[in-house]
């Protein structure tokens, strides 16, 4: 029984260090034709296992005041399988 609590509690800590010594990507790529504004963020994580799209379709720039405004309306997440 201690045999098994202390393999658990093994991989516990090798999972946490494994997500801390990982790195994160984030890729932005904008695109304006006329008035058109496109953005695409895609966010990798956990050594490329992870990774989220954002397809953002609107962007709106008001003054320093106001700020930014982004309209966001696709959230895509993809998980990749350990074993192909």
């Amino acid at each position: 029984m201690w045999k098994w609590i202390g393999i658990a509690i093994i991989a516990i800590i090798l999972l946490v260090l494994a997500v801390l010594l990982s790195r994160i990507r984030l890729k932005l790529d904008i695109a304006k034709h006329d008035n058109d504004d496109r953005a695409h963020l895609e966010i990798r994580f956990l050594y490329g296992l992870i990774k989220v799209n954002y397809d953002i379709p609107a962007i709106m720039i008001f003054n320093l005041e106001k700020g930014l405004f982004i309209g966001l309306t696709a959230m895509k997440t993809y998980i990749k399988p350990m074993l192909r």
